[in-house]
């Protein structure tokens, strides 16, 4: 005769299977928000198994980042604006930021210089950073931003990168402290997602959820290119990763998570059908492997 479990002892079965892996795993990982059943999920990114990280109510998450010097999740909260962190067995969970905030979306860390920074969208519509635990904490760009999504730090330039929704959709660049405002891209833009940053390659990646396209441009803001329109689709394109040959990236409409190969462009569902509105993601690899990351 089969076992029977009930839905509470599966979820703590999973909720251990998930304890267990992230603390002896020495594998590449993904970490997953999911704003629609307020859960932060972690899988490989092999079979892309998703596991839910036994965190304490956490509310409406949107982005989430990784520390691997201190081994600890990050992660932006809509719902109850603020920002948090945990270990990732779920010790040690803490809010850094919680005042004054009004919608913290895009998140992004230089875990080598222990900084922190955060877009924090309308009525505020700023960027900000501090230290990643919450200390000395600023604002660095201000004026002219409208609706800001997503950003990502470049820790070898010193750079981030961020999108703006507004009026006038952009994507935009600055140093660590906000100076030396670049514009990238201000054309033919709707409603600029995530963005995936390959350094190495000289590219940066966005996904729009108003064109429905996946496009790329130099660090320059050349060589624009149209990688996947997925203009056809019932399709809400949110945050972006790059491993490897692959974009990764979540979509509100999309119970799963969806790779495309930047080869061949074929598009795959990836994982459990089981996210209900899939938000911001974070893929770790571990240094020294054959995998070039944002």
């Amino acid at each position: 005769m089969k076992p029977i479990y009930l839905a509470s002892q599966l979820f703590f079965i999973a909720v251990c299977f998930a304890r267990c892996w992230v603390l002896s795993t020495t594998a590449d990982f993904l970490l997953v928000a999911d704003y629609g059943n307020s859960t932060i999920y972690v899988g490989s990114l092999v079979g892309f198994d998703l596991s839910p990280l036994p965190l304490n109510n956490v509310e409406g998450p949107v982005a989430v980042e990784y520390d691997p010097i201190h081994r600890m999740v990050y992660w932006t909260e809509s719902d109850k604006p603020r920002i948090k962190r945990a270990k990732l067995d779920g010790s040690l969970q803490q809010t850094l930021v919680a005042e004054n905030l009004s919608g913290p979306e895009g998140l992004a860390l230089d875990p080598q210089e222990q900084l922190m920074f955060w877009t924090d969208t309308s009525p505020n519509n700023r960027i900000e950073r501090s230290l990643t635990d919450g200390s000395e904490r600023r604002v660095i760009v201000l004026q002219g931003v409208t609706l800001p999504r997503d950003i990502v730090a470049d820790s070898l330039g010193r750079h981030i990168y961020w999108t703006c929704w507004g009026n006038n959709a952009k994507i935009e660049r600055a140093d660590y402290n906000g100076r030396h405002r670049v514009t990238l891209v201000e054309n033919s833009l709707w409603k600029p997602n995530g963005i995936a940053l390959d350094v190495r390659g000289g590219c940066l990646y966005w996904c729009d959820a108003g064109t429905r396209t996946l496009e790329a441009v130099d660090l320059s803001g050349n060589d624009r290119s149209v990688i996947k329109n997925m203009s056809e689709w019932e399709t809400h394109p949110f945050a972006l990763a790059l491993y490897g040959s692959y974009l990764l990236w979540t979509d509100w409409n999309a119970a799963t998570i969806l790779r495309m190969n930047l080869t061949n462009k074929m598009v795959t569902n990836e994982g459990p059908y089981i996210l209900q509105k899939a938000a911001g993601m974070h893929v770790y690899a571990v240094p020294g492997l054959n995998c070039r990351l944002m």
